[in-house]
């Protein structure tokens, strides 16, 4: 199992912006400081481990985003942009490309996923990952023959 908090404003990643002559970008100028901020966290949680963690075999994945609520905000629920499966987009990315903490991004088979608001200086991330057990299998399988 691999735990890691990571400060700052979660940014989604997959939105487009066009630029021109057949050109796009990424829509968030908060990407890359975010980024940055999910490598910095991994890199410094392998620190405290006696090996060196790699997934490359099926994961679970847990992730709490914590979005800075602002003051004139009165619901309860981040039920606002960015879109949390465009906020586990950037996260799957980078536990892939930017630490190599997994193979490839899609050994993830499952994601518990979820986004709260928190107070100004506590944005974020609290992030689980675990190797997928054959318990995880036999309930995903039964939630779908339950779908039938």
């Amino acid at each position: 199992m691999f735990y890691f908090r990571a400060y700052g404003r979660p940014a989604p990643q997959g939105s487009k912006k066009f630029v021109g002559n057949g050109r796009f970008i990424e829509a968030s100028k908060y990407l890359k400081p975010w980024r940055e901020s999910l490598a910095t966290a991994i890199w410094a949680a392998q620190e405290t481990r006696e090996t060196y963690a790699r997934f490359e075999g099926p994961v679970v994945v847990e992730a709490v985003f914590l979005i800075a609520k602002p003051g004139s905000v009165k619901r309860l629920w981040p039920s606002v942009m960015p879109d949390l499966d465009k906020l586990q987009r950037g996260l799957g990315d980078s536990l892939e490309t930017d630490t190599q903490l997994l193979a490839s991004d899609s050994l993830i088979v499952k994601w518990v996923a979820s986004k709260v608001y928190v107070a100004q200086h506590e944005g974020g991330v609290v992030c689980t990952i675990r190797d997928a057990t054959e318990e995880d299998l036999k309930e995903l399988n039964d939630t779908a023959k339950a779908g039938n």
